[in-house]
Parts: structure tokens; C-alpha cells; sequence
């Protein structure tokens, strides 16, 4: 699926960073939509990625959060290089279910630094439920050709 916005740098960006091997390859993430500062993402659960029967790993929950806080400081800055300075998550509940949905957004957007935050619910029985909460800092600085 693509999705766009309209603005061909913008697209570009979202669709090269979709591109990348952890993300297409490894988790398979779905990028289910975005904006300027923010970045939702989605993944199915499948056997590979739990470590019982509907249940994500942990280290499934981070990456997702990861990758749509990351994502959404790089919607801010589609003409820079991005780079993860810190990052937390905070593990609120079960990630037990059919799917994980990551929403990431900027919260503060800097010169050179921004601060970013995700949070991941699963759904389950129909509902989502909170999983995880993500905060990022994050540095943007000029393209390295």
C-alpha cells in the first residue's frame, strides 16, 4: 500500500525510509499513515514475533515505537539526516493480540534537536489496548553524500 500527502519530498522520504531492509524485510511493518509530525505504523502478528501464542516480544514493541518516533521527527526534516540521541519505553500493558499500531509524533522540534513520542497499542477482541509508550531525542543535521 502507499500512502501519500501530496508534497513529493514528503512521500519520497516515507516511502525510501519503508524501503529499508529491517523494515520491509524483518518486521514487515505497515505504513498506515502520516503527516508533517507524525508517523502511524501497523504489524500483524505472526508466530515469529512473540514469544507465546498472540503475544509481541518486547524488543517487537520497541522497534515499532523506534521506527514511528524516528520517523515522525524525520517528516519535520525530510531534507536532513536523522540521528537517535535517546530513547525510552515505558511497557504499560499486554502486547497480546492481533496487531500492533505504533502512533508516533514531534513533540518539540528544534533547530538541530527534536523530541519525539510513540505509542503502540494491540488490538485485541476488536479493542486497542496501550502497550507502550516511547519518548525519542533525536538530532537532524545535513545529508552525508
Amino acid at each position: 500500500m502507499t500512502v501519500t500527502v501530496g508534497d513529493p519530498l514528503l512521500d519520497d522520504l516515507l516511502q525510501k525510509l519503508m524501503a529499508r531492509p529491517h523494515i520491509r524485510d524483518l518486521f514487515r511493518f505497515d505504513l498506515v499513515g502520516f503527516e508533517v509530525g507524525s508517523v502511524t505504523l501497523g504489524l500483524d502478528h505472526r508466530p515469529e514475533l512473540g514469544h507465546a501464542p498472540g503475544w509481541f516480544q518486547g524488543t517487537v514493541t520497541t522497534a515499532i515505537a523506534e521506527c514511528a518516533a524516528a520517523m515522525s521527527g524525520a517528516t519535520t526534516a525530510p531534507d536532513k539526516d536523522s540521528l537517535t540521541l535517546q530513547q525510552t519505553i515505558h511497557f504499560v500493558g499486554a502486547a497480546r493480540g492481533d496487531r500492533l499500531i505504533a502512533e508516533g509524533r514531534v513533540i518539540a522540534r528544534g533547530r538541530t534537536i527534536s523530541t519525539t513520542a510513540a505509542d503502540v497499542y494491540v488490538m485485541r477482541d476488536g479493542a486497542r489496548h496501550l502497550c507502550g509508550t516511547l519518548t525519542m531525542t533525536m538530532n537532524h543535521r545535513a545529508l552525508q553524500e
